[in-house]
């Protein structure tokens, strides 16, 4: 009878990065680890023998050992164009499976030492060094742009931003208009995300449909970053309309969408820092006549000098048509319009979509006294 240890790897003399470059690559040698690491497992549940659990911590330490770095960044920048789309869609399903695999995996090992509070904490850790820069220059641009255009005086403004993330926009709002921290308040779903934020302003957990409008009237409600496009579809008219509700006579909503086609035009699956990779699988998918985007999103970093690798989720966004969300806006806002919120031009009643995929919302109630 066979050993069921004959095929377990008990003595690798050689070190980690003899052990990748002798394989056919930082793939194949990421599922061959991940392999191992479970036929140990099923080993150890038939055999006391003291090594396999030193064999398993050994292979656990290899597959995050901060010198796979470099072996994981080489091969994949190979695999992608200079925008940052996959080339090998075939290597790219391979590698995003593994690396799921791995973030299970490294969760395991890391939720006896760290807490999550939920699926967004991770996400909340690394979100300013990959989206939040790239996000940050065409929202400023949106809100300056809104600001100068309809000569709002933001100094006397209550502000609440709905779905604040991790408060760097709002923080940057603050200094660039010179404004008292009191006057703006952060709102987001994400316990993860709050706390960060709790950094650099005023902010709590909360949903957007749970706003009490007798308890809150905002001169101004902020809505960046296609915040509300991740509520389901049902909701997306309460948010609207529960945010009508709380905003002031003569106040006005601030926000911005994507279009339906923005994750075939403009949603490269790789986005990078210096330290981190986000890497992001879009589908787009039809429910009931709607569309929606679902993603998948894992972080690869070396933040802190450690090798992390994390499984953000499946993520998904509905894709409401321009039609559709000035009927809605319109359904409850006396000024409604729309502008592409790059080129900042406005949009017409019969766009479809807009040059940069993405668009601006300006909604205002109407003021006391007009019709």
């Amino acid at each position: 009878m066979k050993n069921t240890n004959d095929d377990l790897p008990f003595d690798n003399p050689i070190s980690l990065k003899e052990s990748i470059s002798n394989s056919a690559g930082y793939l194949f040698w990421l599922k061959n680890t991940i392999e191992n690491i479970k036929k140990v497992r099923e080993a150890r549940q038939q055999s006391d023998e003291g090594n396999l659990e030193e064999l398993e911590d050994r292979l656990t330490h290899h597959l995050f050992d901060l010198n796979c770095w470099d072996f994981f960044e080489s091969e994949l920048l190979e695999k992608v164009d200079d925008t940052g789309y996959v080339i090998d869609k075939h290597y790219w399903q391979q590698l995003t499976a593994e690396l799921i695999r791995a973030a299970h995996l490294q969760h395991e090992v890391l939720a006896k030492t760290i807490s999550r509070e939920d699926a967004f904490s991770t996400y909340a850790e690394l979100y300013d060094s990959v989206n939040g820069e790239r996000n940050f220059e065409y929202i400023s641009q949106e809100i300056q742009f809104i600001h100068d255009t309809y000569h709002l005086d933001f100094s006397a403004a209550k502000i609440l931003s709905i779905g604040c993330g991790t408060g760097m926009m709002e923080e940057h709002f603050l200094k660039a208009f010179n404004l008292n921290k009191e006057c703006l308040l952060g709102i987001d779903v994400s316990e993860g995300m709050v706390k960060v934020a709790l950094k650099r302003i005023n902010a709590r957990v909360e949903d957007v449909l749970k706003v009490a409008p007798e308890e809150n009237h905002w001169d101004i409600c902020l809505c960046t970053a296609n915040v509300l496009q991740y509520l389901p579809q049902s909701q997306l008219e309460k948010a609207i309309q529960n945010i009508a509700h709380i905003t002031q006579t003569g106040g006005c909503f601030i926000g911005d969408f994507i279009t339906p086609d923005h994750p075939i035009r403009a949603y490269p699956n790789v986005l990078r820092s210096k330290q981190i990779f986000l890497l992001r699988t879009p589908l787009i998918v039809e429910k009931a006549h709607n569309i929606f985007q679902q993603t998948k999103l894992i972080n690869v970093s070396k933040l802190d000098g450690d090798f992390r690798i994390t499984y953000e989720g499946e993520h998904t966004r509905y894709l409401p048509s321009l039609w559709k969300l000035r009927y809605l806006f319109r359904k409850y806002f006396a000024r409604v319009e729309f502008f592409d919120a790059i080129t900042l031009k406005p949009l017409e009643a019969e766009d479809d979509t807009s040059p940069s995929s993405r668009y601006l919302v300006f909604a205002q109630k109407r003021p006391c006294g007009k019709k």
